[in-house]
């Protein structure tokens, strides 16, 4: 029953937000992605305990989307100009580097958490690209005050 609400809720808010401000329904869907997130590890964990899905399996996907939105946020990075997107949420306007991409650092603090356990716990020496390439992704690391986001998984995977 629970699971109903979740999945009506994001339909009820949509068709609200079109009444009241007359938003376009596919926006007040998009809002409430979190929502979607609930119900996405929600699915997880039903397929895991219903073995649809094995443990490794979960590891590979995991791995080979970190990989896809890797690749993605580098080949914006190097072949998009950022101010294309003015006026995003994807974009912003620094004072000292103009117009730079402002991609959430979650997926790529994954992976490099991921290929830093496989690499020194593990010995998979075939993660050290993953790895390297995942510590590029953080290049004004040291530039910035050491108490932000962007430190947080650097330092993880040292104390690891």
């Amino acid at each position: 029953m629970i699971l109903v609400a979740l999945l009506i809720y994001p339909f009820i808010n949509a068709a609200q937000a079109q009444l009241v401000f007359n938003q376009p329904y596919t926006y007040g869907l998009l809002s409430q992605r979190y929502h979607y997130y609930i119900l996405g590890a929600i699915g997880v964990v039903v397929s895991l305990k219903r073995n649809w899905i094995t443990l490794d399996q979960l590891e590979k996907y995991f791995v080979y989307s970190m990989y896809i939105i890797l690749f993605i946020m580098y080949f914006f990075y190097i072949f998009v100009d950022p101010s294309l997107f003015s006026g995003t949420e994807f974009v912003k306007l620094t004072g000292y580097k103009g117009w730079i991409y402002e991609f959430p650092n979650g997926a790529t603090a994954g992976l490099l958490i991921y290929a830093a356990i496989t690499v020194l716990k593990d010995n998979k020496r075939r993660h050290i690209i993953t790895l390297l390439l995942s510590f590029s992704f953080f290049p004004n690391l040291w530039t910035r005050p050491i108490p932000n986001f962007n430190s947080c998984p650097c330092f993880t995977s040292f104390l690891l």
